[in-house]
């Protein structure tokens, strides 16, 4: 067993230890980056006009929709730690020809609030990360587990409400085919509300 999620868990307990506050924080995102998996063409034919156009849509190593739940954790008014648990997802739902490049996520993210900005640093580990292509008939690529770092920075808008950036490091590499190595690195624009 790898001692990478040990790293989060000793992290997280030296910031329990001298937390006076503790929120329940959601985290909602959108992200665009990394390595192409795969892209879907579709061509059209419009009489009308004589014409004819395509239409991609690709699925990526760092792109899609997240969502997290965790803790907001605060040494003080300006310096913390959150901690987040989620699920990322990027995929092509179409009839016929389903995609999907998946995985769970686990989000240590130390903070700074300078007047209404937040500033964090931190890291990401993801969990049994999968491209599901069983629908084009290529089967299921599995992927170790990867850790990542990640850079923040956040708008707040009144007292439990952030609009942010964030940059994440991260490569995935594949267990199904040794010496592949995708580039998962991205930019996600961020929602954060804590209560």
């Amino acid at each position: 067993m790898s001692a990478k999620p040990l790293y989060f868990v000793l992290l997280s307990l030296t910031f329990l230890k001298s937390a006076q506050a503790a929120d329940w924080v959601m985290d909602i995102a959108y992200a665009w980056g990394g390595n192409r998996l795969i892209t879907v063409e579709d061509r059209y034919y419009n009489d009308y006009y004589n014409d004819e156009y395509s239409h991609s849509e690709s699925v990526r190593a760092g792109s899609g929709f997240s969502g997290s739940v965790g803790k907001m954790l605060s040494i003080d008014d300006e310096i913390g730690l959150q901690l987040n648990a989620g699920y990322k997802v990027d995929g092509l739902v179409r009839s016929e020809e389903n995609a999907t490049f998946d995985r769970w996520t686990f989000d240590a993210l130390a903070w700074a609030f300078v007047d209404d900005i937040r500033l964090g640093i931190g890291a990401t580990y993801e969990v049994n990360p999968e491209l599901d292509l069983t629908d084009l008939h290529e089967g299921i690529e599995q992927f170790d587990d990867a850790e990542g770092l990640i850079g923040q920075i956040d708008v707040a808008l009144g007292s439990h409400l952030m609009f942010g950036l964030r940059y994440t490091a991260i490569e995935y590499e594949s267990l199904d085919f040794p010496g592949e190595v995708l580039n998962g690195d991205n930019v996600s624009m961020r929602m954060t509300i804590w209560f």
